[in-house]
């Protein structure tokens, strides 16, 4: 699956409403994504193409313009100086660096939403980056290459 085309499948989950037993919790599927695609391809992934997609998220969700971009330059910046300590990394030690980087960016949005008082968001906003390590491990098995096994 090309790049495109998981991101426009990210902002699709992300506009697919949760169970009401699930609260305010809002799974960020697009920030994974790009934070997936920057450890795995930094040649053809970068902070502006990150800051792009934000800004498209920003109008795809009717977010404060520039909101999103900063939060995924930030998710992108970071995976981009760890990506070679990020390929040898184990597993649990990449769903640290998930959650961690995904709690800033939901730390980032959630302080500009408050600060311009346009929508008020209750802490599991912040809280739904906790989700992030189980929607890393759904993202990368989707994601990864699988070598075409030949039969003869």
């Amino acid at each position: 699956m090309s790049i495109i085309t998981s991101v426009i499948v990210a902002f699709i989950c992300s506009a697919v409403p949760l169970p009401s037993v699930l609260g305010d919790i809002n799974i960020p599927w697009v920030a994974v994504v790009l934070a997936y695609w920057c450890a795995k391809s930094p040649e053809q992934m970068s902070v502006i193409s990150a800051w792009l997609v934000g800004l498209l998220f920003d109008i795809f969700a009717g977010a404060i313009l520039g909101q999103h971009a900063l939060g995924f330059a930030l998710v992108a910046y970071f995976t981009l100086v760890y990506h070679h300590r990020f390929k040898f990394a184990p597993l649990a030690e990449k769903m640290l660096f998930i959650t961690l980087i995904i709690l800033l960016y939901r730390m980032l949005a959630w302080q500009i939403y408050y600060s311009f008082g346009t929508v008020n968001y209750s802490v599991a906003y912040i809280w739904s980056a906790i989700f992030a390590p189980v929607v890393w491990i759904v993202v990368s098995i989707t994601l990864r290459d699988r070598p075409l096994k030949r039969s003869l």
